[in-house]
């Protein structure tokens, strides 16, 4: 197969990653602000910041493993880490937003 396309495909692979993990952390944020506790709130950024480190951790252990180029792997899944946590932030502000429009405690 072609260089670029293996560029390609192993960025495009890294991105679904990405935010597949990036999916998962929003649904601990929004467990976690449901909680509305300052502990469970610290548990969240600490399961997030793991979930991203075995992410890229485990690429990085894998780059020799890998049928595609390492580089464009990597960027990808921290592009879709990053792009997803912004997502899910905003998600989750609207959702806030919407509970204290409706007077509910969240």
């Amino acid at each position: 197969m072609d260089h670029t396309a293996l560029v390609v495909i192993g960025a495009l692979a890294g991105f679904g990653l990405g935010l597949l993990v990036a999916l998962f952390n929003g649904l601990i944020s929004r467990r976690a602000v449901a909680k509305g506790t300052q502990g469970a709130l610290t548990v969240m950024v600490v399961c997030r910041m793991f979930l991203d480190l075995v992410v890229l951790g485990g690429l990085f252990l894998l780059r020799n493993a890998l049928p595609v180029p390492f580089s464009p792997t990597l960027i990808g899944a921290a592009t879709g880490l990053a792009l997803g946590g912004i997502l899910s932030a905003a998600m989750l502000d609207r959702q806030m937003k919407k509970r204290a429009g409706s007077g509910k405690k969240s």
